[in-house]
């Protein structure tokens, strides 16, 4: 995995599309937190398929990081979480 401000790659063998909105859960390092270990959640959405396939058929897609959002709380204390639109569509 590659992750930047704006985004990230990874390798799946999930079937995926680009433009479709995907939710992650990044865990950045020590070495890159400064501390403990951490965990970001994000909604994104498929910007770019890698041409060519890895070997073992998995495939690279980058994601363009659209909004952070707070990490699912136990029932009934959930944080809510607005609807984002397709893209180019204004609310």
């Amino acid at each position: 995995m590659n992750i930047s401000r704006g985004g990230f790659f990874f390798v799946t063998s999930a079937p995926l599309q680009v433009g479709m909105p995907i939710e992650a859960t990044l865990t950045m390092p020590p070495e890159v937190t400064g501390g403990k270990a951490d965990e970001t959640h994000c909604r994104a959405r498929l910007v770019h398929a890698k041409a060519d396939a890895y070997s073992d058929g998995r495939m690279g897609y980058g994601a363009e990081i659209e909004m952070y959002i707070e990490p699912r709380k136990p029932a009934g204390t959930a944080a809510q979480v607005p609807h984002l639109p397709p893209r180019g569509v204004k609310p």
